[in-house]
């Protein structure tokens, strides 16, 4: 395994790859590596030549108030989990290397989308994903690009960047990754207390909820909406937003037509922001398909997919 931090060498090793007629799966991260990344990882390993995997802490999506600082890192564990997984190539670049002068000088932005959502709280975060994004896959070149759908604006944002920007890249859109009683794995989590750690789990509790609710499709989704709310403030959470919205692009719906939307809730836990989701496709004839994500079964690498059945995003 190779640990590069020049993005030149980067684009000259993917090059060479492709030139061996080698196909290529990404996997863009933060770094704190867990099973979720490790499931993205397994993915691309599966279906890919070669696999690179980049750790990077990108200053441009954290906001003034944010935990850029104690944002948790540990790239001897990374390093780890990358070698155990087969990984080809780390790309662990350094700030200046991938933001020349001012992180603000280039920015790739998405208004209409980053603005809605996790985007009202978090202002410029989408911003800066989409700049980052834009530089990694510049690098990368044609390449399968894998990520999680826990972040399901980030996936639905950086899928309109690609097709927009025309980058020669398939993004995958995987199943998020939940520990045994339900909580979606998160680089976050680490700093939830014991007690902090049962109030989380209020969230994927009524995910669940409003899922059978659905499913049912005798729903009042206004009303499912309300009450989940309701139960997460109650739990102790600070709920920013629990929403039913359109994949395309994430306005509200109240009503269940053919479709794909997403299942979404932003809670603080404490000082941590927690974010989780279902997808949730209905099918022309009104069936109801969800994703709910794969559950660890009490050891590590083993996953029970716990979805009705994988949607298209």
């Amino acid at each position: 395994m190779d640990i590069i931090s020049e993005p030149g060498d980067l684009r000259s090793k993917a090059n060479s790859f492709r030139s061996m007629d080698q196909t290529i799966g990404f996997v863009p991260t933060m770094g704190y590596l867990h099973d979720g990344h490790r499931a993205l990882i397994a993915r691309a390993r599966k279906e890919c030549d070669v696999v690179i995997v980049s750790i990077f802490v990108n200053p441009s999506q954290f906001g003034p108030q944010e935990d850029l600082d104690r944002y948790p890192r540990d790239f001897e564990a990374d390093t780890e989990l990358c070698k155990q997984e087969n990984v080809d190539i780390i790309f662990h670049p350094d700030v200046n290397e991938m933001y020349s002068g001012d992180a603000t000088d280039v920015v790739v932005s998405y208004p209409e989308l980053s603005q809605k959502l996790c985007g009202h709280f978090r202002p410029g975060h989408f911003d800066g994903v989409t700049t980052i994004m834009s530089k990694l896959l510049t690098l990368v070149g044609a390449c399968s690009c894998y990520m999680g759908k826990k972040d399901a604006q980030q996936l639905l944002i950086i899928k309109k960047l690609v097709s927009d920007m025309f980058f020669d890249v398939s993004v995958i859109g995987c199943s998020t990754v939940r520990e045994t009683d339900g909580l979606a794995l998160s680089s976050r989590n680490a700093y939830l207390s014991a007690d902090q750690r049962k109030q989380a789990l209020s969230i994927s509790a009524n995910l669940e909820n409003i899922a059978q609710a659905l499913e049912s499709r005798e729903v009042n989704i206004e009303q499912c909406l309300a009450q989940a709310i309701d139960s997460m403030n109650n739990a102790g959470l600070d709920v920013q937003y629990c929403e039913f919205v359109e994949c395309i692009d994430l306005e509200p719906v109240r009503e269940l037509f053919a479709g794909q939307y997403v299942l979404c809730i932003a809670a603080l836990c404490g000082n941590t922001r927690l974010i989780d989701n279902f997808f949730v496709e209905v099918s022309p004839e009104g069936d109801v398909i969800i994703d709910r994500g794969q559950q660890r079964s009490g050891t590590m690498n083993v996953l029970q997919d716990i979805s009705t059945e994988a949607t298209h995003v």
